[in-house]
């Protein structure tokens, strides 16, 4: 009888191993999964962190070479930029079209060297002398203005105080509105 109970001892006791090994492997196994799990969400939410949302912040700042004028002004195309990486961006607005990007603290930062005159400077207008009459010039500066119209007032006509600022550039405009205004004045001189 001694000799069939040890059978039936290792029967049972090999049972209980089997059953104790499954569920060992079962823990371990939804341990892994878990983990498996975790680390994938860490990585959905790392690369959601780094995507443009709706709601972060956009700084256009536009640098003018030739005035040194810097404007931050709002990015035409916002809704584009949305969904994207700053990676995917940064392919898109490249360094050599003048593009520089950061992207901190759900702002993105874009900084676009453009090598022209800035708004402000290229509407600026003056009078000046063409062939004896007073002219009307648009353009950032003295040197690189474009004639616009020449005017039925001589030169000559003009109070020496007068021709002299002309001559002198001093009758300088932010915009055409302004410089007509100034062109209303010097009529009586007709």
């Amino acid at each position: 009888m001694k000799n069939r109970l040890i059978p039936g001892i290792l029967l049972i006791f090999l049972m209980l191993s089997l059953a104790l090994g499954a569920y060992l492997a079962n823990l371990y196994s939804n341990l892994e999964l878990k983990k498996a799990e975790s680390t994938e969400k860490a990585v959905v939410q790392n690369m959601e962190a780094n995507l443009i949302k709706y709601d972060d912040g956009v700084i256009y700042e536009q640098q003018f070479s030739k005035c040194g004028h810097v404007i931050i002004a709002p990015f035409d195309d916002q809704a584009a930029l949305i969904g994207k990486s700053p990676e995917e961006l940064k392919k898109q607005y490249t360094v050599k079209n003048g593009y520089q990007l950061s992207y901190q603290g759900n702002t993105l930062s874009i900084k676009h060297k453009i090598n022209d005159w800035c708004t402000v400077d290229k509407e600026k207008c003056r009078l000046k002398e063409y062939k004896g009459r007073v002219a009307v010039y648009k353009g950032p500066n003295r040197d690189e203005d474009v004639l616009m119209r020449v005017t039925e007032i001589k030169i000559d006509s003009l109070p020496e105080q007068v021709r002299n600022a002309i001559e002198k550039g001093e009758y300088e405009f932010e915009n055409m509105e302004r410089l007509n205004d100034a062109l209303e004045n010097l009529d009586e001189y007709l």
